[in-house]
């Protein structure tokens, strides 16, 4: 039984980021793009369980934020991405 939770990275805390799985999701905004590298080249962003192992996602925006039928199957379909195991 896991925590699962929505977390706004600001450098200053960077650290309630930390999960053994990240989903990265960028929002498209031009000024957005200066923040997300700045926090994903931040030294304790580079320190986290998930990141060292590569075990961050990036996911679209796109239907991320969406509330349709088709964009909850899109997520599921990132969810099954990610989280089956492809032997």
């Amino acid at each position: 039984q896991g925590v699962h939770q929505l977390t706004f990275v600001r450098a200053g805390n960077i650290e309630d980021a930390d999960g053994d799985l990240i989903f990265l999701q960028q929002h498209p905004q031009a000024d957005n793009y200066q923040h997300y590298q700045h926090i994903t080249n931040h030294p304790l962003w580079l320190q986290l369980n998930a990141v060292q192992p590569g075990k961050v996602h990036e996911v679209s925006d796109d239907y991320w934020h969406r509330g349709s039928y088709i964009a909850a199957n899109r997520i599921l379909d990132d969810l099954f991405k990610y989280f089956v195991d492809k032997q």
